[in-house]
């Protein structure tokens, strides 16, 4: 059997840092998502390039462009859709401007927004998962889902109407929903984590994520 090879790319909290510029130091920096272009060139073969989430807030780039009037097309929707993003995941930051926002900048995405325990009247903002299948006839589950815990940090009026299921709880209902369908999964999940990965120890006080 043929070697089939494809490369995950993954990007997150990216908080509006688009440009290679600092605008607090009003100078260059060597950060700025726009540089991704030059990696994703080196790159050999097939790949798949998926955002995990944080990318709007942060930045007086996006503050510009959110008063604005008329706003025109979202820079990050943009600067994504260019980059050939293929998944984006919903972050708890993305709420900070409210719905209009989050729509405006959903809505101009080329990619696919997989994020399913997020509801509004008791139906799924967005769908929950995307199943790829690849050249080799190899298919791949993408699952996205956001910590439950954005009630805790958000503004109530940014987040009215919306309610977050357990990230835990919906996953582990997606993956079993899809399972028989798919060769792997990959989950894209935007929250915490309670221990390091390499030791085990606890970071920080124990939440619900």
């Amino acid at each position: 059997m043929e070697t089939y090879r494809i490369r995950i790319v993954y990007t997150t909290d990216i908080h509006g840092q688009l440009t290679p510029y600092n605008f607090a130091i009003r100078g260059r920096t060597s950060k700025g998502h726009s540089r991704l272009q030059t990696f994703l060139d080196g790159l050999a073969g097939d790949r798949i390039t998926i955002d995990g989430g944080d990318i709007l807030q942060g930045s007086p780039l996006i503050d510009l462009w959110i008063g604005k009037n008329p706003r025109g097309e979202c820079p990050v929707s943009g600067i994504l859709n260019h980059l050939g993003y293929d998944y984006v995941n919903i972050g708890n930051h993305e709420f900070n401007y409210g719905r209009e926002i989050l729509d405006a900048y959903t809505e101009a995405l080329d990619a696919k927004v997989v994020c399913g325990n997020i509801y509004r009247g008791g139906i799924p903002v967005y769908p929950g998962y995307d199943i790829r299948t690849l050249p080799n006839g190899v298919r791949i589950g993408f699952v996205g889902a956001i910590t439950q815990a954005v009630p805790g940090w958000e503004k109530p009026a940014n987040i009215k109407g919306v309610t977050f299921e357990d990230a835990f709880v919906y996953l582990k209902r997606t993956v079993a929903e899809i399972r028989d369908r798919v060769d792997c999964v990959v989950i894209l999940y935007h929250g915490g984590i309670e221990k390091d990965i390499a030791t085990g120890l606890p970071i920080g006080p124990k939440t619900s994520e």
